[in-house]
């Protein structure tokens, strides 16, 4: 039998931590390093930091001495800051032979242009070492369920994907303002907000047209965010009535002038911002307009037997539906290739010859 899979955490955050108490609680996966990046996480049991108990690995804030451990592969969950800030990072730890899985944005990194992808295959070429991008959405929601709807579908018209997700007490005051709640209602495409999303789902709609064969004559953003009918408290903010409550920035990916892809994700604010199609704090909805129309609703608890959510230390449902398919990933990543790892479609029956309106 095949030893534990040494594996490292670079970031313990909200996602962080969902990554890391997965791989203190599997057998088949060995906690090699934690890298953080506050002084009150510094220098304490692994297992301290998510109430797991000891786990004998200390944490560590020096970047360099993480990256020099005996480690397979790093699951690499630090904050996105829209400004591909992670690049040096991730390039460093491929050069030193580490296995990357994250959830930012590298899912399809050809939509940055050949000089990035050059940059990050020969990181992986010099430590034969394999980068993969995965997660919930991008990863399980897009190139997983919707596209498995699409299976029992012909003459497909129209892909709606509708992520919901209740963000207060998420984040600080100031990173909540800096995403753009409680600002004005407009059109910024220079808050944080705008920034994560273009660099998340524009190739996340590139990607579903190439797995379907689909060229897209445009791709479109738009801001859809909704502004708060009344005050809205969150922790250390109020969000005041006629400010925004409710952040979304769509991505619809065009042929001809018809809209064919709309990824719309969605983060509110408390009960009095959820949409109106939510069927709980966390929600994911996937409409396949064709013949037959199909439309999938996941929601995400810890258990559905008493009704009770996630709340480990912060860590709810998405968190873990984003943690869980990157742990999930890692024997297969470590065993890839060196290189850009990209999600494997599910193809059941035909692809190629998929029927979709138009083509």
């Amino acid at each position: 039998m095949r030893k534990p899979y040494r594996v490292g955490l670079w970031g313990p955050g909200i996602v962080g931590n969902a990554v890391l108490r997965e791989i203190i609680r599997l057998p088949e996966l060995e906690l090699s390093g934690v890298l953080v990046y506050s002084d009150s996480k510094n220098n304490v049991d692994a297992g301290d930091l998510v109430g797991l108990g000891k786990t004998g690995v200390i944490t560590t804030n020096d970047r360099e001495a993480f990256i020099a451990q005996d480690t397979e592969c790093v699951i690499y969950a630090a904050r996105d800051y829209g400004d591909w800030r992670a690049d040096d990072d991730i390039t460093d730890l491929l050069k030193a032979g580490k296995n990357v899985i994250t959830p930012l944005p590298y899912h399809y990194p050809k939509t940055r242009g050949p000089e990035i992808v050059e940059r990050l295959e020969a990181a992986c070429r010099k430590g034969n070492a394999t980068l993969f991008g995965s997660g919930l959405f991008p990863g399980f929601i897009a190139e997983h369920m919707a596209m498995t709807l699409t299976v029992a579908v012909d003459d497909v018209e129209h892909i709606h994907i509708h992520e919901t997700f209740e963000s207060s007490g998420l984040a600080s005051p100031e990173m909540l303002t800096a995403y753009g709640w409680g600002c004005p209602l407009e059109p910024d495409t220079e808050n944080l907000a705008y920034h994560m999303s273009r660099n998340l789902y524009y190739p996340l709609v590139v990607l579903m047209g190439d797995m379907m064969g689909v060229t897209f004559d445009k791709i479109v953003g738009k801001c859809t965010s909704r502004v708060a009918p009344v005050d809205v408290p969150v922790p250390g903010l109020v969000i005041k009535a006629g400010t925004v409550g409710s952040l979304s920035y769509t991505w619809t990916g065009y042929v001809g002038d018809k809209p064919f892809l709309t990824l719309e994700p969605e983060w509110y604010m408390t009960e009095a911002m959820r949409p109106s199609d939510a069927i709980s704090d966390e929600c994911w909805i996937v409409t396949v307009e064709g013949r037959p129309s199909l439309q999938f609703k996941m929601d995400a608890k810890k258990s559905f037997r008493d009704n009770s959510r996630f709340d480990e230390g912060g860590s709810f449902g998405g968190h873990y539906l984003t943690a869980i398919p990157m742990v999930r990933a890692i024997p297969s990543v470590i065993a890839a290739p060196p290189g850009i790892k990209i999600c494997e479609f599910p193809r059941q029956r035909w692809m190629k010859d998929m029927r979709m309106q138009g083509y």
